[in-house]
């Protein structure tokens, strides 16, 4: 992986653990929070913000019939570096756990692997989802894990920290991505992207698995919470934003509950698909701009 001609000096772990009290973790997802952890390592508080310049809703479909507004992990890496002004270069194929004191030797990497493998999180052993971390050689027997992500789980809460860790007890299979910084360049500017909403509503409407769908739908509303309050912090002049961000948080806290009743095999509740929809086809916070 070649280090560009534009990049600084390399990252430290130092750095990313300093940076770890510059972040408002609660506004990002397990992929951004460690390249917006990087941003502010590299350029300082604030860095981070860019990531909200831009607020992209595009479902997906996923194998169950149901559909995710959260990218593919590699297109929301491609995405947020492309905000953030980073520059990084990707390992060929997937890594294993033992290649990762070689490729960490001398900047700190970002890898995305499966949170059931990671014994610093909550879902370790319970549950399969994609993770990012940064991770940096403390030495021949361990590495320095850091994670800034942040979130109350069914499990116990998921907190940022720093924390040394066997090579061996990582994650077997990881993707993963070396840093640089090249001259930043100037801020993107404020777009709104909202595609295939009818679809989406629909899939979870006419799920026939209604547990599985309330499951999702919690997924989708604590996602679509986080996004519009890092749209709102990046936008904190647009009082529409924070209007926003209000609402999708009350959404959220909404369905969490309703999940919970329907898993116990109660009605689900009405009225929490409509709120969604009003949401997700209201007029974009942007519209103060215009």
């Amino acid at each position: 992986m070649p280090t560009p001609d534009t990049a600084t000096a390399p990252l430290t772990a130092s750095s990313c653990v300093e940076a770890l009290g510059t972040l408002e973790p609660k506004t990002y997802d397990c992929v951004q929070s460690n390249l917006a952890l990087l941003a502010n390592a590299a350029r300082g508080p604030g860095a981070s913000v860019r990531l909200g310049r831009e607020l992209s809703i595009v479902p997906r479909a996923l194998p169950d019939g149901l559909a995710t507004v959260d990218p593919a992990p590699e297109d929301e890496v491609a995405r947020c570096a492309r905000l953030l002004s980073l520059t990084g270069e990707a390992a060929d194929g997937t890594v294993r756990a033992d290649a990762l004191p070689a490729l960490a030797a001398e900047t700190v990497c970002y890898a995305i692997g499966d949170a059931h493998d990671m014994p610093w999180l909550p879902y370790a052993g319970q549950a399969h989802m994609p993770h990012s971390f940064l991770v940096a050689r403390n030495d021949r027997a361990t590495a320095l894990v850091v994670d800034a992500y942040d979130n109350q789980t069914e499990w116990g809460p998921a907190e940022p920290g720093a924390w040394r860790i066997p090579w061996a007890d990582l994650p077997s299979s990881l993707r993963v991505w070396r840093w640089h910084v090249p001259p930043e360049g100037p801020p993107p500017p404020t777009r709104v992207e909202r595609h295939g909403i009818g679809p989406y509503l629909a899939a979870f409407r006419d799920h026939p698995d209604r547990g599985r769908a309330w499951e999702q739908l919690t997924v989708e509303t604590w996602l679509l919470a986080r996004r519009h309050a890092l749209f709102a912090r990046a936008h904190d002049h647009l009082p529409a934003a924070g209007d926003a961000q209000d609402r999708w948080q009350r959404l959220a806290a909404d369905v969490f509950l309703g999940c919970r009743r329907v898993r116990r095999g109660r009605p689900e509740p009405r009225g929490a698909l409509d709120d969604l929809e009003r949401l997700l086809t209201e007029p974009a916070p942007t519209a103060e701009l215009e």
